[in-house]
């Protein structure tokens, strides 16, 4: 039995997405724990009508035996969560169902064995406060929140994070004695999500007395009017806490802190020297004084840098934030996700993507809903030769080739998707392991071509307007050859226009896998035009001219949308003004939506080219790091929109390029 994207294993629905058909393609293998069971499933989905999410449920368990556990509030819109059993997409009898009913479905990171009832729950929209909640709600999903930090503190013990919901599905809640001795528990499931522990704010806001809120923890933790930061993390089991600095710290610190970025900063503007001493001014604006609801990232999530894992748990976490709003009190809400993934369809119409776009549609500040605004980093890799783009001119051939370069002694599979918009019937996708060893895959190529022991295709997928390929190599530590891996994509109609991506494979900040960047290569470019190109440069980089390698196009693969309320931040050099060198850019491919041309502004990413990065607070109270990457810019320009209007722009473009690097200008720091 073959799989309709062409490659041999169970039958496969034309909804299911290239990892979820990768992985069954290989029997989930990259996904199974030590004892070689198979978890559940976290999904994505996005059903054909909306409101159908209960009835598709139903209809696996009474027609193909499959429990399915649906996320809260399932039925209120067109996308869902679930939990499957892997039985739920390779069991012959489900596939009918998923034809019927769904559009598409896209895999997150299976996940721990958690039992999958059959019922769907509802969330708790309006959770009680102790004190009124403010205007504001400011959300974020991200790596470390040091809720018990002198600057994320409104009065001596008392947190401004409101709850925090840690998405670790071995966690499990903290035992500890009060001052009274009596034990109690820190910590508890979210009940409508299932997994995780949540931490909230506010003994009234539990479901048990026996709980303990994040303000008592943080009294017990405190004697002689100082906090102990250590214990209080150390003690609850904030592993990611352990060092001196997190990339949510940071992010939390810039968007929501006493100090903004710009106290931390020299002045700038004109006539003004940025070497000049800070002003250490306090903040005074909205973000400084609202209330915070954290999502943190489950370890195994972080520790993936494909970002594959974000489409589900940020769709949940979003959920999680949106159901803390006071429909009497809460006029906006403000959410940064400052991560991303460089794989995609890059025009809007990812899953993750639609799914952001209905939910700023659906709280857009009218019928008694807060305006909710979601603020995403640019990306940053526009250097990091990971986007190929080729369009097949009249009398040019109808192939074209370049080199995947796969690093020696990586410990994690590589992934790479080409991507062609329209009909792709006569296209065939090679890929020449170092070793000359090939597969290939087409719609007219025998499926046994399309795998071997290391390395496999997944394709062609047809994705509305566009057909895809999904390219993996094994880890080169575990059998795969490493050196120029060789992809060739033939039968070409003219016209055609190819866009092709790197998953990331480097790791996140504050993991240690051992884990490798892969890369494209243009050999015939570096040999006959490389030399001359490093001799040009433009605003810190060397030309690119004519190479398949392409910068232009490389913004991040959940920010490629245009819709009100989504916002895309870059980010600029302090010093000149220029674009930060790994800043990404638009524009995004063409499609059934409206182009993005690039980011909206850039804010600041670096002080100059030697000084990279900017301030922010650590893990710790009085700590300042200094955190290099667009995840910086997206959390000012969040700060931004929270204290509306947004300051004027400067070095705005006008010309399509200039857009599509720098949007609508530079924005001082928030």
């Amino acid at each position: 039995m073959t799989t309709q994207d062409g490659s041999p294993g169970p039958a496969s629905s034309r909804c299911f997405g290239p990892y979820l058909r990768y992985a069954i393609a290989t029997d989930f293998s990259d996904f199974k724990p030590a004892d070689g069971e198979t978890p559940p499933l976290f999904l994505l989905i996005a059903f054909k009508q909306p409101a159908s999410a209960t009835a598709f449920a139903d209809r696996m368990q009474q027609e193909a035996g499959i429990p399915v556990a649906l996320g809260p509030d399932s039925d209120q819109g067109r996308f869902a969560t679930a939990f499957i059993g892997s039985a739920g997409v390779t069991k012959l009898e489900a596939i009918p169902i998923w034809d019927a009913c769904v559009d598409r479905v896209e895999l997150s990171l299976p996940i721990e064995p958690v039992s999958i009832p059959q019922r769907t729950l509802m969330l708790r929209h309006h959770r009680r406060s102790r004190k009124r909640p403010g205007a504001l709600l400011i959300g974020m999903l991200d790596d470390g929140c040091p809720f018990a930090a002198a600057h994320f503190l409104r009065g001596p013990v008392s947190t401004r994070v409101r709850s925090i919901w840690d998405q670790n599905q071995s966690r499990q809640p903290v035992k500890y004695k009060d001052g009274a001795g009596a034990d109690r528990l820190f910590g508890e499931v979210p009940k409508a999500f299932r997994y995780g522990l949540e931490f909230r704010r506010g003994a009234e806001s539990l479901s048990s007395p026996n709980l303990i809120d994040l303000d008592e923890w943080i009294a017990l933790h405190a004697t002689g009017g100082s906090i102990d930061e250590d214990g209080c993390y150390a003690e609850a089991g904030f592993g990611r806490l352990r060092a001196r600095q997190s990339h949510g710290a940071h992010v939390m610190d810039a968007l929501a802190g006493r100090m903004p970025v710009s106290s931390r900063l020299g002045p700038s503007g004109p006539g003004r020297d940025r070497r000049d001493p800070p002003s250490w001014r306090a903040a005074t604006d909205p973000a400084s004084k609202a209330d915070i609801v954290f999502v943190q990232f489950s370890d195994a999530c972080i520790a993936d840098a494909t970002g594959v894992w974000l489409k589900a748990y940020v769709f949940d976490g979003i959920r999680y934030i949106l159901s803390f709003i006071d429909p009497q009190h809460t006029k906006q809400v403000v959410i940064n996700v400052s991560y991303g993934i460089t794989t995609g369809p890059h025009s809007g119409t990812s899953d993750l993507e639609e799914a952001l776009q209905a939910f700023v549609a659906e709280f857009n500040g009218t019928s008694g809903k807060p305006k909710l605004e979601i603020v995403l980093p640019a990306g940053n890799s526009y250097l990091s030769e990971s986007h190929i783009a080729h369009t097949r001119h009249p009398g040019s051939a109808d192939s074209v080739a370049w080199t995947w370069r796969l690093l020696p002694d990586n410990p994690v599979v590589c992934f790479a998707e080409v991507w062609i918009a329209g009909s792709a019937d006569t296209v065939t996708v090679t890929l020449t392991a170092p070793s000359g060893a090939v597969v290939s895959a087409g719609a007219s190529v025998p499926a046994s071509n399309a795998s071997s022991p290391t390395f496999r295709i997944c394709g062609p997928i047809v994705r509305g307007t566009d057909t895809l390929w999904l390219l993996a190599v094994q880890a080169t530590r575990g059998g795969a050859e490493h050196g120029g891996w060789r992809i060739t994509v033939s039968g070409l109609a003219e016209g055609a226009e190819i866009h092709a991506y790197v998953a990331r494979s480097d790791p996140n900040m504050g993991v240690r896998t051992g884990a490798k960047r892969s890369y494209f290569q243009d050999d015939a470019w570096e040999a006959d035009r490389a030399a001359e190109a490093t001799l040009t440069y433009a605003e810190g980089v060397f030309d690119d001219a004519g190479s398949l390698i392409s910068r232009s196009g490389t913004l991040n693969g959940m920010a490629t949308g245009l819709a009100a309320g989504l916002h895309v931040a870059g980010g600029y050099i302090v010093a000149k003004g220029h674009p930060s060198p790994y800043s990404s850019a638009g524009p995004a491919r063409p499609g059934q939506l409206a182009l993005r041309a690039g980011p909206d502004f850039l804010l600041p990413c670096d002080g100059s080219y030697a000084l990279r990065g900017v301030p922010a607070g650590g893990n710790r109270s009085g700590g300042v790091v200094r955190l290099i990457g667009t995840s910086a810019a997206a959390p000012q320009l969040a700060r931004h929109l929270a204290d509306p209007p947004l300051p004027p722009a400067t070095d705005v473009p006008t010309t399509p390029a200039g857009i599509a690097k720098r949007g609508g200008g530079n924005l001082k720091p928030a």
